[in-house]
């Protein structure tokens, strides 16, 4: 059997070098099936130790089960060490709300990820080829890809996973199966143009055959030259995002100070590179980068949604990325002279009854005798605050502007209110009505650190 194309990649790549654990994914299709046998007859010569994985997702039954038991009957007669887990896709994408294709993919993965820390991996082998490679740009393209996206799939993506069949067609896959008679299976959900993928597979990547034979590798060669440009925006980026981005209290801030004179593909790989470090790009598109943009070049108060429970919000010359989070719903009542601790809406409390006033960050120190009935809560609509030093009240929402204190923070912040009188705004202030002054005898000292 062939495979000087996969040693080339391989060595001109590094994608194994001598001395590595390599665990190969084999579902028992044609790809992986070649991919094993290729990577049998190469690790002697490139010096690595080999072994085989596969799931057994599901999703076809039978048929399913018959795929496992060839791969052990193959991975035995080959000498190859093989580790198995069955799952069930379709209960996973039940429960998940998740397409059956994204669930296995989802199960697969974490299956790989599990093998390589129980069995000290250091690469994971994939059988992705020349083709597939062509309907992931096509499918990206649709579908709105940045650049990122017409890249396609790398032959090697840090730290795990390698592919090494990427500049083979799956005709020559399928002619050296058949010269080197080896048997492999058939997967009849390969054909089904209900997905996405099989449709690009054989209705519309034939007929760019037909166009021009050399398709998939021009699409290759192409890839190729936009992964030099890539290379340049992504360092840009770094610079970018090493200069311009802290993470604090689970908030992740991009300072916007000469933002509207950063190149737009900066910009784009600026946010993408956040959201990839930080969050995730599960499920991320094009469009979702460029509503953040937008936001980020709006007035403050702005905000925006992307996949993953992520929000990303102008506020005050910064955009915030951060997720989602749930005001929490039950008050938590204070009970005057007994010491608290507790946690409520992403803070830990305590409260301490003292005689003198210790004033620290992270705390405050109010009167304890005005308060009686007073519960911590998150912000309604009707509440007030008399900010410390006025005689009159002011609404809490323009009091928490005229602090600055941004609009996607206001819902979850935690306050001291008795009914809609607010006495303290966690981190911010407390009311005139509770300060500490020469009448009072009982103090209320209120700690509280983000969680």
């Amino acid at each position: 059997m062939q495979t000087e194309k996969i040693k080339q990649s391989i060595i001109a790549n590094e994608l194994i070098l001598p001395g590595e654990h390599v665990g190969v994914a084999v579902s028992g299709g044609a790809d992986s099936v070649f991919l094993l046998h290729a990577l049998v007859q190469l690790k002697d010569e490139i010096k690595f130790e080999l072994s085989a994985l596969h799931l057994e997702h599901g999703i076809r039954g039978r048929a399913s089960r018959r795929d496992m038991a060839f791969v052990q009957r193959l991975c035995k007669g080959l000498g190859v060490p093989l580790t198995v887990e069955q799952a069930d896709a379709v209960a996973y994408a039940r429960k998940n709300g998740f397409s059956l294709e994204q669930a296995a993919r989802e199960l697969r993965y974490a299956f790989f990820e599990r093998c390589a820390e129980a069995k000290e991996l250091d690469k994971i082998a994939l059988a992705h080829h020349l083709d597939d490679q062509a309907e992931t740009i096509l499918l990206n393209l649709t579908r709105g890809c940045g650049m990122q996206g017409l890249l396609g799939m790398q032959a090697f993506r840090a730290p795990l996973y390698i592919r090494p069949m990427l500049e083979m067609t799956k005709a020559e896959i399928l002619t050296e199966l058949k010269r080197a008679k080896i048997a492999f299976r058939s997967d009849r959900t390969n054909r089904d143009t209900d997905y996405a993928r099989n449709r690009i597979r054989h209705r519309v990547l034939p007929e760019l055959v037909k166009i021009n034979a050399q398709a998939g590798q021009n699409m290759l060669r192409t890839a190729g030259f936009l992964s030099d440009e890539d290379d340049y925006i992504r360092q840009a980026a770094d610079q970018a995002v090493d200069a311009c981005v802290t993470q604090k209290n689970g908030e992740v801030r991009l300072a916007l100070d000469g933002w509207e004179q950063v190149h737009p593909a900066v910009r784009r790989r600026v946010v993408r590179q956040i959201l990839s470090t930080f969050f995730s790009l599960t499920d991320v598109e094009f469009i979702h980068i460029e509503s953040i943009i937008g936001i980020s070049l709006s007035q403050n108060g702005k905000k925006t949604k992307a996949p993953g429970g992520v929000t990303a919000a102008r506020a005050y010359g910064y955009l915030v990325f951060f997720k989602d989070a749930k005001p929490d719903g039950s008050p938590v009542a204070v009970e005057t002279g007994r010491d608290m601790a507790f946690d409520f809406s992403g803070y830990r409390f305590n409260l301490l009854w003292l005689k003198k006033a210790e004033y620290t960050a992270g705390a405050e120190c109010l009167d304890a005798e005005k308060l009686s009935a007073s519960a911590f809560r998150n912000p309604l609509p009707d509440d007030d605050i008399q900010p410390l030093g006025m005689t009159g009240k002011k609404r809490l929402s323009d009091y928490l502007s005229d602090r600055k204190v941004p609009l996607h923070l206001r819902a979850g912040l935690p306050v001291l209110a008795h009914e809609n009188t607010v006495l303290m705004v966690t981190g911010v202030g407390i009311s005139e009505t509770v300060k500490v002054t020469e009448e009072t005898q009982h103090i209320c000292r209120i700690e509280f650190k983000k969680l």
